[in-house]
């Protein structure tokens, strides 16, 4: 893992106009979270007329920050969550990848609330390599191959994920996966290490 690929910005972003009950996103259940995930997917027909003025507004600031880490990258959103986390719940066993594949990248955006972000060596509790705590307003970006999970959450935590595909945004990804040799799945290249067990 390249810690050089981790980017953190810290913004003056608004966070008191994020109000939750305004979206009309699609939930997905997330049983270890014990919490809904909403996300919705930008490319939809349905994108501008959801979409509340805040959350259009958090799209063109992580844009931005795209821009400033390459000014002649060439990046594409596709999908968006919110992780609405209640206080306290155990986040031991959610490390995890946003999406297994070199050319994605991941933006989280810290809205309310505490609980930062842990990366890790693999798919190991036991193998944390950097930390970054938690503040509003703050945007993360990383390639979405890393492992990771929210640290503890010792209060209400509202966050933002994102997901975009860009093959051009820094110059080399030399933390390229290796192709995985479980033979649990011939169609996929990159496996995504859940069917391994974690080490708590």
């Amino acid at each position: 893992m390249d810690l050089n690929n981790i980017f953190v910005f810290d913004t003056d972003f608004d966070v008191s106009v994020v109000s939750k009950e305004q979206l009309e996103w699609t939930e997905l259940e997330n049983v270890l979270w014990k919490t809904s995930v909403p996300f919705y997917l930008p490319n939809g027909s349905d994108w501008a007329e959801w979409t509340p003025r805040w959350c259009a507004e958090i799209t063109n600031l992580v844009n931005s920050k795209f821009l400033e880490i390459n000014p002649n990258s060439s990046i594409e959103l596709y999908q968006m969550f919110i992780h609405d986390m209640p206080k306290d719940v155990s986040t031991t066993r959610t490390i995890h990848r946003d999406w297994p594949m070199i050319n994605t990248w991941a933006a989280v955006v810290m809205l309310k609330g505490a609980g930062g972000l842990n990366f890790y060596d693999k798919f190991d509790n036991n193998t944390q390599v950097h930390a970054v705590d938690f503040k509003p307003g703050r945007i993360l970006i990383f390639p979405s191959i890393y492992w990771h999970r929210v640290d503890s959450v010792p209060e209400n935590r509202l966050s933002i994920g994102m997901l975009y595909y860009s093959n051009n945004l820094v110059k080399s990804m030399a933390d390229v996966l290796p192709l995985c040799t479980c033979k649990l799945s011939k169609d996929r290249l990159i496996c995504d290490g859940s069917h391994y067990k974690i080490a708590v």
